[in-house]
């Protein structure tokens, strides 16, 4: 991308700005144990906060604009972390109680950050295939680790893949969330071949190390995922193609 276009990419979406500063975030805590540790999740909090904070402040938005349905969810979402909050005090164990409400207040601060201001399609495309990414880079750090490690038992937990996040169903979960993505940007003739080619492969080692961690709950989640984005995004053939091209390379 040419300097001339970056910059009036970002004129017209400066939210673009933050929401590119949490990537970082978002692949270190995919490659930490998903960020399940307080020291690992609460420090992010604060700069996600952070910079939803300034956003609010400098980033120009059309309010009026915010698609009903993101508004709803932000509204709900919103109401169940004052709802979190408001558990601490009947909670047996506040300081858990207090520990969850922080855990959703971060969540409610992501999706707000990305999902209330408008995107443009290359700018939300930049986000996605940063994110595809850097979870294939996780992807293949672990696939090298399990084929150098002199003693790869320890990333497993009775036969099931738990590297990074150290639990199997949260491992495939991780590794699962960015394999339909990948698949999209690899099918979309206005990526460039170098990153198509890499998010193709990429998925093939995505989907390989899903399957190894035995999750029943990806079993299900993946086909039941694949539907929805066949029906919802457009370029469906295109997608099954290349879904088919990297089920080829799974199998």
């Amino acid at each position: 991308m040419s300097r001339a276009r970056a910059a009036a990419l970002l004129r017209g979406a400066p939210i673009l700005v933050p929401c590119l500063a949490v990537l970082p975030l978002l692949a270190w805590w995919a490659a930490d144990g998903a960020g399940f540790a307080v020291g690992a999740w609460s420090p992010g909090a604060l700069l996600v906060l952070g910079l939803l904070a300034i956003a609010l402040v400098v980033v120009p938005n059309r309010w009026g604009d915010v698609p009903r349905s993101v508004a709803l969810a932000a509204g709900l979402l919103g109401a169940f972390t004052a709802w979190s909050y408001a558990s601490v005090g009947w909670a047996d164990d506040p300081g858990a109680a207090l520990e969850g409400a922080n855990r959703t207040l971060l969540y409610l601060a992501l999706f707000c950050l990305f999902a209330l201001w408008h995107q443009r399609t290359l700018g939300a495309a930049v986000l996605v295939g940063g994110w595809v990414l850097a979870v294939v880079a996780v992807a293949g750090v672990t696939a090298v680790r399990l084929a150098t490690d002199a003693d790869p038992a320890g990333f497993f937990a009775e036969d099931r893949l738990a590297t990074p996040v150290g639990y199997p169903n949260a491992a495939a979960a991780t590794f699962a969330l960015a394999l339909w993505p990948a698949i999209v940007l690899a099918a979309s003739r206005r990526v460039h071949p170098l990153v198509r080619g890499t998010c193709a492969g990429g998925a093939v080692l995505l989907a390989d190390l899903a399957l190894l961690a035995q999750s029943r709950g990806a079993l299900l989640a993946i086909p039941l995922t694949g539907l929805v984005c066949l029906a919802l995004v457009p370029g469906r053939t295109r997608i099954a193609l290349a879904a088919l091209a990297v089920g080829a390379g799974v199998a």
